[in-house]
């Protein structure tokens, strides 16, 4: 299920899929062995949604407070993004 973000977040946003493969040991049934074709191959995908926000882009979004496009202090938004 893809879920779509929103806010100023789209342009870092990144749906990576990992994939691990394995070795699936014999169980000491010989019909589930013989159903599931063990022992041999198993794997499994994780499918994942990155958001990323950056502070300094301008764009207010995620947990930022402000973003006045830089990062610097003294100005009314910090280099964290939080209101001074």
């Amino acid at each position: 299920m893809r879920i779509a973000p929103t806010g100023s977040c789209v342009p870092d946003t990144s749906e990576p899929e990992t994939v691990a493969l394995f070795c699936v040991p014999k169980t000491t049934s010989a019909a589930i062995n013989a159903a599931g074709g063990i022992p041999g191959p198993g794997a499994i995908t994780f499918n994942s949604v990155i958001i990323a926000c950056r502070c300094g882009d301008g764009h207010v979004g995620c947990s930022e407070q402000c973003d006045d496009g830089n990062n610097i202090n003294g100005d009314g938004c910090d280099q964290a993004c939080r209101t001074e």
